[in-house]
Order: C-alpha cells, then structure tokens, then sequence
C-alpha cells in the first residue's frame, strides 16, 4: 500500500514538474517578442516602423540603388513638376508635337515685305527669336551694281496660330519653296518625366539617409550621389522645358530674297512647243542679260580704260621713234664706213 501511494506522488511530481517547464518555455517566448529574447519565434516577428528606420540609416551605401530601385514609392500628386509636364491631368495625356515650317520667299519690293513681315508677326501674337538682313554689298555699290538684299527670321508663333501663319506666306511675296514638319516627342516627354520623379524619389530617400548617417565615409558617398542626382534633375528639367517651349511655341523659318523679277510659275502640264518656247525665251534673257552687264562693265571702265589707251600710244609712239632712230643711225655708220674705204684705196 505504501509502494502504491509513493508511485501516486511520484507521477503527480513528475507532471507539476513538467508543467511549469512547458509554461516557463512559453513566457520566455512571448516576452521575447518585446525585444529582449532570441528565440526562433522572436526573430520571425517583423520590426516596427522606428527600427526599419534604424535599420535605413545604418545601411551601407553601396546597397541603397538596389532599395531606391525596390522600394521606391510611387510620387504622389503633390510632387512638383515643371509647368505643362503634370501628367496627372486629362490636357497632360494630349501629344506633344513640335512643328516647325521654313520658305523662301522672292520679292521685287524688299522693304514692303519686311513691313507685312513685322504685321504679321503681330497679328498671330509671335516673337522674332532671330533675324539678319544684308544690304548693298562693296562690289555691287562700286560697279553700280542693282544691291538684291536679302533677309533672314526665325519666329516663333504660340501652336494654335502655326497653320494660320504658315497659310499666310503668299501675301509677304512669291513663296518658291515651302515645307512643314511635326515631330511627335510624347514618348520622350514622358519617359523623362518619369525618370525626372525617380529622381526626386531618390533625393528626398538621400537627404533622409544623410541626417541619420554617422559614419563619415557613408556621409561623403551620400553626398557624392546626391549631387550627382541633383544634376540629372536641373537635367532632365532643362530638357522637359526645352521640349514644351518648342510644344508652345511654333517654329518659323523665312528667307527673303530681293530680285528685279519674279521667278515664273509655270504651269504642270505644257505642250512640246510651249516647252520649247519658254527654252527659247529663256535663252534670250540669258544673252540680253549677258550684253547688258557687259556693256554697263565697259561704260564702267571706260576712264581706265581711256588712260590705258593713251598710256599704250605713247609708249608706241617712243618705240617706233626709238627704232626708226636705230635704223638712220646704222644707216649712217655704213656709209661712213664705205667713204673710208674709198679715201684707203
């Protein structure tokens, strides 16, 4: 009876003890999960938000661009962006397309075109982004030349009055040569864009890096990248400015030439005998143009040409002296000679 109660007691201490192990285990384990034990258990749990940003300001540098490129949030809508670059709009999703138009322009009355050109460029509310205009040269002022001058603008004109303006050439004089061209740059517009806000993502994680830096080497490499991607972003705005000016703003390129005629539109379709007429009539032109210049060049000269003249009159007029002196001369040295024989004999 006694060997019975003492195995009763023995199996009853044999389970408290086991009892308070299994629930010293447990309570070790959850109170680790507060942060001071290192069970298994305590390191599956996840830290909070103040140790992921202990944990970002002590990691290395050299890991950051794998992070930036991982965990780089989209930018939010208050994000700033150049003026017409927010793509956040329904006018942002429009295309972006640069047009530009150039022509060369003859006219008879240089000086009145000039004036239509400068009207022109204030009705569609343009600017002259540059221009040059070169008068009576030297040669042509010296030889009485006619003087064609000649004129160059580059305008710009606001996009919605590009087609109105280049509609308009007819009126400033003969358009000999016209061409338009649109380039589509949306693709471009937004990828740098998108690369502009990457960047800023990548300067605000950088400037959140440097003040909870304390090592020196990772403030000097913090601050390497960072001026590096400061200058992508003056970059890539430069360039997405650049890109909606030219969008705003139409380009316009004009050539005038001044001319005594204007040069002849014919027309597409012409019988062989008219072909051979407009030849023959341009022939023409060609010599009376070539007997014109000709003429006015020795009327031009004729002054030097007159001291020429005399200069090559008296020049002549010494030498055949000079040659008819020789001859007498020698004429008279053979006679003296043959007297002197006879008076020896």
């Amino acid at each position: 009876m006694k060997k019975i109660i003492f195995a009763a007691l023995s199996a009853l201490l044999v389970v408290a003890a086991l009892t308070s192990c299994s629930s010293g285990g447990y309570n070790s384990g959850t109170s680790s999960s507060g942060g001071s034990g290192s069970d298994g258990y305590a390191d599956s749990i996840p830290p909070t938000a103040a140790q992921s940003k202990d944990l970002l300001g002590t990691r290395s540098y050299e890991s950051y661009d794998m992070v930036a490129e991982e965990e780089a949030p989209m930018p939010e809508q208050g994000t700033e962006t150049i003026p017409g670059t927010d793509l956040s709009g329904a006018a942002s999703l429009s295309e972006k397309i640069i047009y530009t138009a150039d022509a060369n322009i003859e006219t008879t009355e240089f000086d009145a075109a000039l004036e239509k050109t400068a009207a022109m460029i204030e009705k569609f509310g343009a600017f002259i982004e540059s221009s040059s205009v070169n008068g009576l040269g030297y040669a042509d002022a010296y030889y009485g030349g006619a003087g064609y001058r000649s004129a160059n603008y580059r305008i710009r004109v606001p996009v919605k009055n590009f087609s109105a303006m280049t509609g308009s050439f007819p009126d400033l004089g003969n358009v000999i040569w016209q061409s338009s061209n649109a380039e589509n740059i949306t693709a471009q517009f937004i990828d740098t864009e998108s690369r502009l806000n990457t960047y800023r993502t990548e300067e605000s994680r950088l400037f959140l890096m440097l003040e909870q830096s304390t090592k020196i080497e990772d403030m000097i490499l913090l601050e390497a990248r960072l001026s590096e991607v400061r200058y992508e972003i003056e970059r890539l705005t430069s360039s997405l400015r650049n890109w909606q000016n030219q969008v705003d703003y139409s380009t316009v390129n004009l050539n005038f030439t001044e001319v005594e005629k204007l040069t002849e539109q014919f027309a597409l379709k012409r019988s062989y005998g008219q072909e051979i007429g407009d030849g023959l009539k341009a022939s023409l032109r060609g010599v009376g143009a070539f007997f014109k210049s000709f003429l006015k060049i020795v009327i031009i000269a004729l002054p030097v040409l007159v001291v020429l003249a005399v200069v090559v009159a008296v020049v002549f007029i010494v030498v055949k002296r000079a040659g008819t002196f020789r001859r007498k001369r020698a004429k008279n040295d053979g006679a003296e000679k043959d007297v002197s024989k006879d008076v020896s004999k």
